[in-house]
């Protein structure tokens, strides 16, 4: 049958039906990706089977669902995850097999769609070269392209246009089930960011058809990220929840929940009917990330038969989901590494082609042979100008402690005091965007310094120190900052364009130094799989110390488990102390935050 497969689906209700779906796998050589997955997860000693899906797979009902262990195999939940999202293309296309794109169809896409950095910037970060890159995952890359067939199939050959009909007269006809995520409008791009990242991978996990509203900033600045479709949608086709009744209520649907749970015998749940709701907000009070029953596994299984779920969020949610048991296994199977921001950003939520040009422009500026780039992010209240100078103090006793930057011709007791006479007024100042503090030949080391800041007090300061007192070696310093704002202005297209390229320069450093509790330098190391070096805010004895994850903060989770209908054992236990890989957040970041330990 060549690039077809054949499975047969046996689904168990009152009659038993045997269903025979033949389905398409976009010429994709699983057996090869299901390989190269066991080959990296044996080296992180994780068991696996290596068989491809085939066969007789036998549906889940609810029930079972909700009685979720940790038994099962990395490998199993790969193909499971697979095999769910194949089955929903399947019905989403009435039941037929979902025909490849020609290669007229797929020309045509990237031409109305182009995207330079989904080739470019790969080889970026592969030509770093104190940076041991990272591989692409084998196991996400044959998934997302399954979910790029369901997702095209539902947003193309289903529905040209999604409509206002199919949302007000509960049309459910298409066999597709949406997600609508909405990144805070009024929240800086890095908290957009991991919020998109967050719905993005749940949407994969639950097999939903990610959108965001078309007015989005952030669907504006990124390219598209599923081929031969869009994640836009006319927010006016789907009215906004907190205005329409059209959806329901967060406190409504878990009325619901509560209202369709039968009883506990034997601590076994019964399920005693399915969620009626046709649309459903799952928003906490406050707007700004998922209700901590979202992260409940009764809760998740029920909301299997709501067709739209919507989300507004500016948090890194994405921690929280390893705490639901199917969601677990299927993370810890696709990223052994547990990095799975990282793959998320680099695959699938990539620059715009604005930004890119502008990232290429600043490297053409630069020196032709670079030895060494160092990112530094700098957040803080300039009206606080001790703070700020001392902040300053402690990136510079950083970098030149752990040698990131070469030694000054200055004794530790003078450089203070050079920082602190530094000139910190003429913030108006026309500064070039790239210039060499000191011309040396070519048999020395070259480092390049990328500030990014609101201010450019640090790039005086520094380029003063440099060019005052040159290395005793030679080396050359270069000091790139791009801009200099002053202040963060929100909801602007500009301001996003030039904190996005700020993001990924950032992100192309061999190392990196952040200030605590900034969702800008968490994106960044996130892209750059940059273990970062922290400003420690909490003691002057060290100018910095070494972060141990390269993913972000979830600044604001509910700490502690509240599923009524889970694990009556779990309830009430400290989301860190159930999973080891859970952590609280770096000390200095956000207080009760909690992010997760990546094996690099």
């Amino acid at each position: 049958m060549g690039a077809k497969e054949l499975v047969i689906l046996l689904v168990c209700s009152t009659v038993l039906v045997c269903i025979v779906l033949v389905h398409n796998t976009k010429d994709v050589d699983l057996e090869a990706h299901f390989q190269e997955f066991a080959k990296e997860a044996m080296q992180l000693g994780a068991p696996v089977t290596s068989a491809v899906p085939t066969g007789v797979l036998i549906s889940e009902t609810a029930a079972s669902d909700v009685q979720q262990t940790d038994s099962v195999l990395p490998a199993d939940a790969l193909k499971d995850l697979t095999r769910k999202l194949r089955e929903a293309a399947f019905r989403a296309n009435g039941g037929k097999p979902v025909d490849p794109l020609t290669e007229t169809v797929r020309n045509e896409w990237h031409k109305n769609n182009p995207c330079m950095s989904r080739e470019k910037l790969p080889l970026r970060y592969a030509a770093r070269k104190f940076v041991k890159d990272l591989n692409v995952s084998a196991a996400w890359e044959a998934v997302f392209l399954e979910y790029e067939i369901l997702h095209r199939t539902c947003t193309t050959k289903v529905q040209l246009n999604i409509s206002h009909s199919d949302l007000h007269q509960r049309n459910t006809t298409s066999g597709c089930d949406y997600l609508v995520c909405e990144p805070t409008a009024m929240s800086g791009l890095g908290n957009r960011i991991l919020s998109a990242a967050s719905c993005m991978i749940y949407a994969v996990l639950t097999q939903r058809v990610l959108l965001l509203p078309s007015s989005s900033l952030l669907a504006q600045v990124m390219c598209e990220p599923f081929e031969g479709s869009s994640w836009k949608v006319n927010e006016a086709s789907i009215d906004i929840p907190v205005l329409s009744k059209f959806w329901a209520s967060t406190d409504q649907f878990l009325s619901a929940v509560d209202s369709s749970m039968g009883s506990l015998l034997k601590d076994t749940l019964i399920p005693n009917r399915a969620i009626k709701l046709h649309a459903t907000d799952f928003t906490a009070e406050l707007r700004f990330h998922p209700d901590k029953r979202f992260f409940c596994g009764t809760e998740q299984n029920l909301l299997r038969g709501v067709t739209w779920l919507y989300l507004t969020s500016n948090q890194y949610f994405l921690p929280k989901l390893f705490l639901i048991p199917k969601f677990r296994t299927a993370l810890e199977a696709l990223f052994p590494t547990r990095m799975v921001l990282t793959h998320m950003l680099r695959y699938s939520i990539l620059p715009g082609d604005v930004v890119w040009q502008r990232v290429e422009q600043v490297h053409e500026m630069q020196p032709d042979r670079t030895d060494r780039r160092l990112g530094v992010q700098i957040r803080t209240n300039r009206q606080f100008q001790e703070l700020h100078l001392a902040l300053e103090a402690q990136i510079k006793q950083c970098a030149l402690d752990n040698e990131l930057l070469p030694q000054l011709g200055l004794a530790a007791s003078d450089l203070n005091k050079s920082s602190q006479s530094t000139n910190h007024s003429s913030t108006e100042e026309s500064i070039p965007a790239v210039q060499s503090v000191v011309e040396s030949s070519d048999n020395v080391n070259r480092t390049t310094v990328f500030i990014a800041s609101l201010y450019n007090d640090f790039e005086l300061s520094l380029r003063s120190d440099y060019l005052r007192n040159p290395p005793a070696n030679g080396e050359n310093v270069t000091v790139v900052q791009l801009s200099n704002r002053l202040e963060q202005t929100l909801n602007s297209r500009e301001e996003d364009e030039q904190a996005l390229t700020e993001i990924i320069l950032l992100s192309l450093c061999d190392d990196i130094i952040v200030t605590p509790s900034s969702t800008f330098g968490g994106v960044a190391k996130a892209y750059g799989a940059l273990l970062p070096w922290v400003i420690e805010t909490q003691s002057n004895d060290v100018g910095c110390v070494r972060g141990p994850t390269v993913d972000a903060c979830y600044g604001v989770p509910a700490r502690y488990l509240s599923c009524l209908y889970d694990d009556p054992e779990l309830r009430g236990r400290s989301v860190v102390d159930v999973l080891p890989y859970l952590k609280d957040c770096f000390p200095g970041e956000i207080v009760g935050g909690i992010q997760v330990m990546t094996l690099q």
